[in-house]
């Protein structure tokens, strides 16, 4: 990716890491540079109660990792400085060769009885090259002749009220300080804010960007929150102008502290990274913050859909069908990527297929040309497809090959519940061979990490047996928008109908969601199987809802179980033994050990002998089910044995949760987090 920094030449930036870091990516443009036209604000530092405590040279000694601190006395006279507090404690922690990067805590201490405000640690950006990797913010007060006008610093006592460094105290931060060429002779100064607070802002931070596309006058929002003691913040701006076309545009502010702005490629930007710089005032002064603004190539597709294939006994020729149909569509570069991850059965030689539209439409032959990952997704010995790992790697793979606004996986394989719905492991134990839900959890979750303007995968659908179950939505809530799984067995054909949901997908590609995705699959799914017996099932859900909805609920009503079972726990198990199950014990529904949760909660309900308290909650507990459902539909009835309509999600309920024959399960449960959830204590409860 190229990279254009209004006409600057980055020396270096790198990112510094870490969830709880509002910081963003530091930058050191080119300080010999005439193009760096930034306005910056020269305040008589006295105006806006800053002092400046000191100016020093750290020269760090790289061989034994220590450094000598030297005050620059020409700071006495240039800045008024009355008096120097002591030289900052540097405790260095380590020095990186490769990057140039020196990581020392610095404490500092103030020997004055006197309470100081808003004390600051600057780093100068020297014409060297120096600077401060994991700044707060940037000010152009205090500045030296040489290098940038703003410099970049850390602030201390962050967490102290009106950021107060009492009088006699001491405080330590860690600075990661960018020695470039091996240079370790670093300038800086310490500043503070007496006998009140600072005047200008004190903190630019949470900058968010929308995705901005090079198509000239592409449009998106960007946002950032400012904090000022005064609460009289005079502008917010930002220069960007090699995006913008202006050497500054004005922020609006939305709320307090929050301000956004409609950001224009008003230049036609080329795709990459440009440094824009935030400018924020009050009275006479101003604090700045450094940033990436990202510009994407508008070759970046809608949707991605990929499919997770793990071919066994009895689903070879499904597969074929599945593959076919998906080539009746087939890809459209730019808008729609369909890509297949196929282990296939009895060979190391899996392959990865970019699914290409066949113009002879369906039919038993697969066109779609085999791609290359070069040993990133697919190993020598082929394809473990049980193993999160793989899935970890082939989405990783994809997000960098096949880059989209929007990603789907399904499976396409065996199924049998989220851990294994059965006393004794079959072959298809889990899915995919052995792929559990959590292993499918911190495979999204890691490679999600990895790309922080994505918050989750769009969806994630089972074209795989028994996988509907509200355990599975709670486990993958947190990684996906949306989920399609079924509670009953998915036949071998028909299953999904690729050619159908996929076509309206790319029908519909500028404005479908994952939701009106979801339900397409459903509504196009029952279609298909609706003649071909009864009993199938599918269903979509919301995982945004389970927080909201779907979780709360189930903890309230299994809390009224454990409040009910000493005076009603047989009626309690003869309602479980009304409810039958759509998935587990097929084609014997009325198996004791999975239950559709929904079901069983409305023959509680309708239970008039059982607490009324229990029975609201029961209430309860449908409404909030079928309000985290997108759509759910089966076909025909269940039976005899199965009476009632599914209501979308199955859920493990053994009434023996002690007993050895679960006690995989009981550890699966735990991996899942379903132990977090009071239907955990509820069977604990029934089983004692």
């Amino acid at each position: 990716m190229r990279i254009f920094i209004s006409g600057l030449i980055i020396l270096m930036f790198i990112l510094i890491s870490g969830c709880s870091s509002d910081a963003p990516e530091p930058i050191t443009p080119s300080p010999d540079s005439d193009a760096f036209s930034l306005p910056v604000s020269q305040a008589n530092p006295s105006d806006l109660n800053r002092h400046q405590w000191g100016e020093w040279t750290a020269a760090f000694n790289l061989d034994d990792l220590t450094a000598a601190i030297t005050p620059n006395r020409d700071a006495v006279a240039h800045f008024n400085v009355t008096e120097f507090i002591p030289a900052p404690s540097f405790v260095i922690n380590s020095y990186d060769l490769l990057t140039g990067i020196i990581d020392v805590d610095v404490t500092i201490s103030n020997p004055f009885d006197i309470d100081a405000r808003d004390v600051r640690l600057i780093i100068y950006a020297d014409s060297v090259g120096h600077n401060l990797m994991n700044p707060d913010n940037w000010t152009g007060l205090f500045d030296i002749a040489q290098g940038l006008p703003i410099n970049p610093f850390i602030a201390y006592a962050k967490t102290a009220p009106y950021r107060q460094f009492d009088g006699l105290s001491q405080h330590t931060e860690n600075l990661q300080i960018l020695l470039p060429s091996g240079n370790p002779n670093v300038l800086f100064a310490i500043d503070a804010s007496y006998p009140g607070n600072c005047i200008e802002p004190y903190s630019i931070r949470n900058f968010h960007q929308d995705e901005l596309l090079e198509i000239p006058d592409s449009e998106a929002e960007i946002t950032v929150e400012v904090y000022d003691w005064q609460l009289d913040i005079d502008s917010v701006s930002l220069y960007c102008p090699e995006i913008t076309g202006q050497t500054l545009v004005d922020f609006t502010e939305v709320s307090l502290n929050e301000y956004s702005l409609n950001l224009v490629n008003a230049t036609g930007a080329a795709h990459g990274e440009y440094v824009g710089v935030i400018l924020a005032n009050s009275g006479s002064g101003t604090l700045y913050q450094m940033l990436m603004i990202t510009v994407s190539p508008d070759d970046v597709a809608e949707w991605t859909y990929l499919t997770y294939i793990n071919e066994t006994y009895g689903v070879e020729n499904a597969i074929n069908i599945d593959l076919n149909e998906m080539e009746v569509v087939g890809s459209v570069d730019g808008i729609l990527n369909i890509v297949a991850l196929y282990d296939r059965k009895d060979t190391a030689d899996d392959w990865i297929l970019e699914i290409a539209k066949d113009p002879n439409g369906f039919n038993g032959y697969l066109i779609s040309p085999h791609i290359d990952d070069g040993g990133a997704v697919i190993p020598p010995g082929g394809l473990d497809m049980g193993n999160g790992e793989t899935m970890e790697n082939f989405l990783r793979w994809a997000m960098e090959n096949y880059p989209a606004r929007n990603y789907a996986i399904t499976t396409i394989a065996h199924g049998d519940g989220p851990f294994g719905v059965e006393p004794e492991p079959i072959e298809f134990f889990k899915v995919c061979g052995g792929l559990s839900m959590w292993e499918i959890r911190d495979a999204c979750q890691t490679v999600l990490d990895e790309h922080p303007d994505m918050d989750k995968i769009a969806m994630i659908g089972f074209n795989s047996c028994l996988m509907s179950y509200i355990e599975t939505g709670y486990v993958l809530k947190d990684v996906c928008e949306v989920c399609v799984a079924s509670e009953m067995v998915i036949p071998l054909n028909p299953d999904l109908p690729y050619h159908l949901f996929l076509q309206y997908l790319l029908d519909n590609i500028e404005t479908c969601t994952p939701v009106e995705l979801g339900a397409e699959i459903v509504a196009t799914y029952m279609s298909e199987v609706s003649s071909y017996g009864s009993g199938y099932t599918l269903a979509t859900w919301e995982s945004d809802q389970m927080d909201l909805n779907a979780i709360p609920a189930l903890n309230a009503f299994a809390d009224e179980l454990i409040l009910a079972l000493p005076d009603y726990k047989t009626l309690i198990l003869n309602c479980s033994y009304q409810t039958g199950s759509w998935g587990s014990g097929w084609p014997f529904c009325n198996q004791y050990w999975v239950k559709d949760i929904g079901v069983f909660a409305e023959v509680v309900n309708e239970s008039t002998t059982l607490p009324q308290s229990l029975r609201d909650a029961a209430y309860d507990l449908v409404v909030s089910i079928e309000e985290t459902m997108i759509v759910h539909d089966h076909a025909g009835t269940g039976g005899t044995t199965c009476p009632y309509d599914e209501t979308g999600w199955q859920i493990w309920f053994p009434t023996n949760y002690s007993n050895n024959d679960w006690a995989t399960h009981r550890a699966d449960y735990a991996s899942l987090g379903f132990t977090e959830t009071s239907w955990d204590d509820f069977l604990d409860a029934l089983d004692d």
